[in-house]
């Protein structure tokens, strides 16, 4: 159901997404035209010695072009995805007969930098673009199709390497007696030669079923750590209960179930600072809105937040009254309580909502500007992207440095 925000991305048989086929060969545009030139008995030997050469899909020419095929048997061929208005609005690609199987097309020029998903739908029914390896599945909307564009930038910090120390993680049971929310599992993840010694800073992580096993989380922990980008921390991952409820309906009761009850629990188990300014807190999507609430409301416990894909809004239109009301407590708070560092991202082709003629741009930019007009220091990003955890992934060695850089 498209009002669930229950998204967070795993990569299938890699770690990455390669970038697409960059058309070496022939322009697309001029086998566009040779191939309708030709009789019918012959386009189907043209089309399979062009995607011979070509090799996988989609095809890049330049920077910016990127061109969508399929070759089979439909009458009507369609494209869903981040460029159809995330995924709201499909396509129909233009069909060229070529007797027993038609070939379709669609081209558009995006951002150099871009990386986005996208499926077909073949004569109504969803089906994968078979010439791109590059799958993610998505827990709530099925397996679909990436890609990322030549100038698109990879972390260096998502793969794991074995030539470096890791840190270790325990798996507890929090008990709650708040009545609103359900005991619940977590991970706590501490650094190679954790001892309790000393204190460390530490992360609490929403989605933290997804962010241990369906994200290179701790992989970039581990190898921030050891470049020494990053002090040592100890990361605290929350799994959720009731997403929905937890992270937007009841998301300022959740709040302070974690400071009042998660914080002290990790607190009397693990050697960590109690200070805001080593205790930080990250989520995406709706887990980013729950964490943009926590710390506002609570900057006397939290000094770092991140949210990342259009967690402050603007759809569901609650989620964006939530999270401006969390603002407004906290500019009653700021000066006794300033936050230290405030990370909010969105993408340039994030959820949208035609029918509520809302999107999670508009309410991304709505939050930023209201941050400036209040002064307070932030750093704000719109990615060229989607709903998707491969864009969240990439940002996530810049915001752990920004929060506890060395």
């Amino acid at each position: 159901m498209r009002k669930k925000i229950y998204v967070l991305i795993a990569l299938i048989g890699v770690l990455f997404p390669c970038r697409a086929q960059e058309q070496e060969n022939q322009p697309f545009e001029a086998f566009i035209q040779k191939l309708e030139e030709r009789p019918v008995a012959e386009r189907s030997l043209l089309v399979d010695r062009y995607l011979s050469e070509i090799k996988s899909t989609p095809i890049i020419e330049g920077k910016q072009n990127v061109h969508f095929v399929w070759y089979g048997d439909a009458e009507k061929l369609e494209i869903e995805g981040d460029l159809q208005k995330s995924w709201t609005t499909p396509e129909t690609l233009n069909r060229i007969d070529c007797g027993n199987r038609d070939f379709f097309h669609i081209s558009y020029t995006i951002p150099s930098d871009a990386i986005l998903e996208y499926r077909f739908i073949a004569d109504g029914k969803k089906v994968m673009d078979l010439n791109n390896p590059q799958v993610t599945q998505s827990f709530d909307y099925g397996d679909r199709n990436i890609f990322s564009m030549p100038g698109f930038v990879r972390s260096p910090y998502i793969d794991t390497r074995h030539d470096i120390e890791k840190g270790i993680t325990s798996r507890w049971v929090f008990k709650t007696d708040t009545p609103l929310f359900s005991d619940r599992l977590i991970w706590v993840y501490t650094p190679y030669n954790y001892t309790k010694d000393k204190e460390y800073p530490v992360l609490y992580v929403h989605d933290g079923m997804w962010a241990m096993y369906l994200r290179p989380f701790i992989n970039v922990v581990d190898n921030l750590i050891y470049d020494e980008k990053i002090e040592p921390i100890v990361v605290v991952f929350v799994a959720f209960e009731d997403r929905s409820n937890e992270y937007i309906s009841q998301s300022a009761d959740y709040a302070k179930m974690i400071v009042e009850e998660m914080i002290p629990f990790v607190e009397e188990n693990f050697r960590v600072s109690s200070s805001p300014d080593k205790r930080g807190i990250i989520g995406a999507s709706a887990g980013g809105h729950s964490a943009i609430v926590t710390a506002f409301r609570h900057p006397d416990f939290f000094g770092n937040v991140s949210s990342q894909g259009g967690g402050t809004g603007s759809y569901p239109l609650l989620m964006n009254k939530l999270a401006n009301e969390a603002l407004d407590v906290y500019l009653t708070k700021k000066d006794k309580y300033p936050l230290k560092n405030i990370y909010t991202e969105v993408g340039t082709y994030d959820l949208e909502f035609p029918e509520e003629k809302s999107k999670f741009l508009d309410g991304g930019r709505q939050f930023h500007d209201r941050l400036e007009e209040y002064q307070i220091d932030h750093v704000y990003k719109e990615v060229n992207s989607g709903h998707t955890g491969a864009m969240w992934d990439q940002s996530l060695d810049d915001i752990l440095i920004q929060f506890y850089g060395k």
